[in-house]
Order: C-alpha cells, then structure tokens, then sequence
C-alpha cells in the first residue's frame, strides 16, 4: 500500500511539472504572438504608444 502511494505521488508530481513547463512554453509563445502581431498591420500606431509608455518606465 505504501509503495503505490508513493508511485502515485511521483506521477502526480510528474505531471505538475509537465504542467508548468506547458504554461511557460505557452504563455512565451503568447507573448511573441502579441509581440510580432501588434508591430504589424493594422495596431501598428497604437504599439507605438504602448512601446513608448512601457519604454518610459526604464
């Protein structure tokens, strides 16, 4: 009983890690997503903005 408890708690923690290595590779590709997507087309003005605003906090 002991051994499948810690079996299970190993596949558990397994999977949580898979998890939060999905969510990083995710929200990077998110993120350059938006990057690319908003230097072109039509929200090219308005990045402009942003990029100034954000780039005024340094």
């Amino acid at each position: 009983m002991i051994v499948t408890k810690v079996v299970q708690a190993r596949i558990i923690r397994a999977t949580e890690g898979k998890r939060k290595t999905f969510r990083k590779q995710l929200m990077m590709v998110l993120s350059l997503f938006l990057l690319f997507g908003l230097t072109y087309g039509p929200m090219i003005i308005p990045s402009y903005y942003i990029f100034t605003v954000l780039n005024s906090f340094q």
